[in-house]
């Protein structure tokens, strides 16, 4: 009888706009914003947006963006991920009520076919950590960014997630990897993955060790796992490592939440 309730509540959830979908889910997440959501918000405003892997709910919820920004443009690692399914390069990414975004096909490291110094913002929630090389993802973003563009980078706090038996990663092996230039079929991290992921904090459904192990092996089509552990500490540094300097930082149990601007580089009169 519950199972047969929950069909009747899908197929009636289907049949709503998705427009007035997103404007109940927008106001039932009011009470869950994050403490420093209008700081954010006023940085971001009217600015001409790049997310890299998205759309994430958590912009048009626990900090309203997509309401307040220019224009969005979207850049996913595939044409089939196991987020948003199957996709395609154009108008294609109906990211908040009936707006649509540009969907670049393009991974997050190289940002293929996107030009520099194009963007005057760029937001990520829950993406860095999939990526093998960091910095080298970094260094692509600000180079699509205008000389003062923003960027809101969202990751996760192992804490409250799969991660909490890891060890923070260190600057030192970021650097390393950007020197060495680790691909995207790195599997540094798999030995350590599969001994440390708490499979009972893994989100949606369940999976046991095997299913784990499938998928963590088949991470280049997938993308599913966190390459590395990030905290306060790394965050700072890898971003001043890549030029970047932090406006506001916060967090929660699930979430590191920091905005920052890219530094204004000057040339050395001395030097010239």
């Amino acid at each position: 009888m519950f199972l047969k309730i929950k069909k009747i509540r899908r197929n009636i959830k289907k049949k709503i706009p998705k427009s007035i979908r997103d404007y109940f889910f927008y106001i039932k997440h009011i009470p869950k914003r994050f403490k420093d959501y209008k700081i954010i918000c006023k940085h971001l405003k009217n600015s001409k947006t790049l997310e890299v892997g998205g759309p994430s709910t958590l912009f048009f919820t626990k900090i309203p963006i997509y309401q307040k920004i220019k224009s969005l443009a979207v850049a996913n690692f595939s044409n089939d991920t196991i987020w948003e399914g199957k996709i395609s390069e154009g108008f294609t990414c109906n990211h908040y009520g009936n707006n649509y975004a540009y969907q670049y096909i393009s991974d997050a490291s190289t940002l293929l076919n996107i030009k520099n110094n194009t963007y005057d913002a760029i937001l990520s929630s829950h993406c860095l950590e999939h990526v093998a090389n960091p910095l080298k993802a970094l260094f692509r973003w600000s180079e699509v960014l205008v000389s003062d563009g923003k960027m809101l980078l969202i990751l996760p706090h192992k804490i409250g997630n799969f991660d909490h038996k890891r060890s923070d990663t260190t600057i030192e092996h970021l650097i390393t990897d950007y020197k060495r230039d680790i691909g995207e079929d790195d599997m540094t991290h798999y030995d350590e993955i599969i001994k440390l992921h708490d499979l009972n904090m893994h989100p949606g459904i369940k999976i046991n060790l095997d299913e784990h192990i499938r998928i963590c092996k088949d991470n280049f089509k997938n993308r599913n796992m966190h390459h590395h552990i990030f905290s306060q500490k790394l965050i700072f540094k890898m971003l001043e490592f890549c030029n970047f300097e932090v406006i506001n930082y916060s967090e929660t149990n699930e979430d590191l939440i920091t905005l920052c601007q890219k530094k204004i580089l000057t040339k050395n009169i001395n030097n010239t």
